[in-house]
């Protein structure tokens, strides 16, 4: 595919990539992560052998940006935050009780050990169905596998975090 097909059937299939970034991005990065895709995408045409579409391809591109993009922006402090915001905290001055951090702490080191034994293709699965709330049919287009094969993922994945 050159160049010239290359942004004729961007331009052809742009609504349906649309539609899908806004499901997989971070909220609000819909628009910004399909343009990272199509920029990376082009920079790269010459890695793309046709064994897909190019949708699929790019969709692809997307996942992978917005994983990044999940990493960069789940710092420790934040997961620190959410998960004394979930917990019940009785002090009356709102400071979190230095417990409540290192047990915060913890779970999100086991949780992060859990999740590097994971491949990439169950931690995608995982990723897209229990935190981005896709369909199971969703997530078959979007990483171009049989929908068995899907369920098959997200199964695996579950049960090794769950571990």
């Amino acid at each position: 595919m050159n160049k010239q097909e290359y942004n004729t059937e961007v331009t052809r299939i742009y609504p349906k990539l649309l539609a899908i970034a806004s499901r997989v991005a971070l909220p609000d990065t819909a628009e910004d992560t399909l343009q990272d895709a199509l920029l990376k995408g082009y920079a790269n045409l010459n890695d793309f052998h046709g064994n897909s579409s190019l949708s699929t391809w790019l969709t692809k591109i997307m996942m992978n940006i917005t994983v990044d993009q999940v990493r960069a922006s789940k710092s420790e402090q934040s997961y620190i935050k959410e998960s004394i915001a979930h917990r019940k905290d009785n002090e009356e001055d709102g400071e979190a009780d230095p417990s409540m951090i290192l047990e915060a702490l913890e779970g999100k080191d086991k949780y992060d050990k859990r999740i590097e034994r994971l491949t990439e293709v169950h931690r995608t699965a995982q990723y897209l169905i229990d935190r981005k709330g896709l369909t199971y049919e969703e997530v078959q287009v979007i990483t171009d596998v049989p929908l068995g094969t899907v369920k098959t993922r997200v199964k695996k994945a579950r049960e090794i975090l769950s571990k």
